[in-house]
């Protein structure tokens, strides 16, 4: 199953390397931009995946190569970065799409989705996926960017710095400078290799305790409206969407918070039957994934049996039903008897089997 982000359908295939590969059809409007493609071609550009290209029958193919990296948000759920990275992996980030015009290239090239970005042993180890192509319909880059900085806030474990706030100022407005954005961002970073002072003003930096509430309330008092977020941009399983007031699931469409209900909630649920070691397990999936591995964290279903990933495989709530997807696991993940090539997702419906080492997953039916 493709996935269709910004204008573009990404496939992803597995063989001697692992990559992801976009179709560039002039007939649908798309059309590569070549001084940006050789630049690409001839240059090896840092924190860009590397890329290599062929043409069918008038169809140009885009290949990109992420073989021994991971998803950046894999790795945000699992690794939750402390504040200080947090802040490095955004600088970074912005400086990135800041700095893109030395090589000749725009920022709305890059697809800042969450599926299309890749990291290495550190979270700002990432690289990301440039498409030199025009003709797209895409989200603005510095909406996308808010969006995602906006998911990044909701991972890290660590008290926020107050000095950050301005950041969030800057990024509530539509359109704001990538520039100024960065400028900004790198005094904070300076001012942060500074070890906190004993005794410091208690407004100054935020109790672990009052970091989500700051963060929630901050986010919907002063971005209201203006952030115009959907349940796909927002995930359930955010600190920003579940943590707070009881652990209550809400919506967040065009700036109005929404909690759900119980019984809401319970229309929702989806129960899947695990068979492990023999024994037959129910697990409910409320929330919009729900990720399988060894890992104590980050998972919503940890598996320590031999040969399983510390994030092994997860379910999706998509468009069109349930999916399935391998995260790119040592000992791979099958469908019906079928290996599935990682990070590409499948249907999976009544009836399906999905294993993983000698881990057995069906969903269970309704009445």
């Amino acid at each position: 199953m493709k996935t269709a982000i910004d204008g573009l359908e990404f496939d992803y295939e597995h063989g001697s390397t692992m990559t992801f590969v976009t179709a560039i059809d002039p007939s649908k409007g798309l059309k590569v931009i070549p001084y940006q493609l050789r630049m690409l071609q001839e240059n090896r550009i840092a924190r860009l995946l590397s890329m290599t290209t062929e043409e069918v029958n008038g169809v140009r193919l885009l290949r990109f190569d992420y073989s021994g990296k991971r998803r950046f948000i894999q790795m945000l759920r699992t690794e939750p970065p402390e504040y200080k990275q947090f802040l490095e992996l955004v600088y970074l980030l912005v400086k990135t799409l800041a700095e893109c015009s030395e090589y000749m290239l725009n920022e709305n090239g890059f697809v800042l989705h969450e599926e299309m970005i890749f990291v290495g042993q550190r979270v700002a180890d990432f690289q990301l996926c440039y498409v030199p192509v025009e003709g797209r319909i895409m989200r603005s880059i510095t909406e996308q960017l808010r969006c995602l900085i906006i998911k990044m806030l909701g991972t890290i474990q660590a008290p926020i710095d107050s000095r950050f706030m301005p950041v969030l100022a800057v990024i509530s407005e539509e359109p704001y400078s990538l520039i100024v954005l960065k400028q900004l961002l790198q005094r904070i970073w300076l001012e942060s290799d500074v070890d906190p002072v004993p005794g410091k003003r208690e407004d100054q930096t935020f109790e672990k305790g009052e970091q989500q509430g700051w963060q929630v309330g901050y986010l919907f008092r002063s971005l209201k409206g203006k952030l115009k977020l959907t349940k796909a941009e927002l995930p359930k399983e955010s600190n920003l969407a579940g943590k707070h007031r009881g652990n209550n699931d809400f919506e967040v469409v065009s700036g109005k918070t929404e909690f759900l209900s119980v019984q809401e909630k319970a229309a929702q649920q989806i129960t899947l039957s695990i068979s492990r070691n023999g024994i037959v397990e129910k697990q409910a999936m409320i929330d919009e994934r729900f990720m399988i591995g060894r890992s104590p964290r980050g998972v919503h279903y940890t598996d320590p049996s031999e040969g399983v990933s510390r994030v092994h495989c997860e379910l999706v709530k998509g468009e069109n039903g349930l999916e399935v997807k391998d995260l790119g696991s040592l000992n791979g993940t099958s469908l019906n008897g079928e290996t599935l090539i990682p990070y590409k997702t499948y249907p999976f419906i009544f009836g399906d089997v999905l294993k993983y080492v000698r881990t057995e997953i069906r969903l269970v039916a309704e009445g």
